[in-house]
């Protein structure tokens, strides 16, 4: 990134507020304990790029990173795009894609979630989960 556009166009920088979740007030970061008030530290930060080659023309790479979120978590999503040729058109399968998830840490292994075809006649899709765990 090499233009104030793209920087901007790419990037994210944020800092959690105060708010209700599931009825219990959360302190926003300027409400914490030694935090300045008037604070511009950001607590969240994304960045999307690319790979200059062939092999990954045009496939966005995500980075994420944020104090305060509900998990702990450091994995790798791989998101598959939606074919272009959808024979179950009706049946909810675009909220459906299909994802690789290999989790680095905590709880090591691979989580493949899809969309397939319930048995039967009608075209109903559902969401299945495999997950594959590396034992302790």
């Amino acid at each position: 990134m090499r233009d104030e556009k793209t920087l901007h166009d790419n990037t994210i920088r944020a800092q959690y507020m105060e708010s209700d979740i599931q009825g219990k007030t959360i302190k926003g970061y300027r409400q914490e304990e030694d935090v300045n008030p008037e604070s511009t530290t950001e607590t969240f930060a994304a960045i999307k790029f690319f790979v200059d080659n062939w092999r990954w023309k045009d496939v966005p790479f995500y980075v994420r990173t944020a104090k305060r979120m509900p998990t702990k978590v450091t994995e790798v999503v791989i998101h598959f795009k939606t074919p272009h040729h959808q024979i179950f058109k009706e049946s909810g399968i675009h909220n459906k894609d299909n994802k690789l998830i290999i989790r680095i840490q905590p709880d090591e292994g691979i989580l493949v979630k899809f969309g397939v075809k319930v048995p039967g006649q009608g075209f109903k899709v559902e969401r299945a989960n495999r997950t594959f765990t590396i034992p302790v």
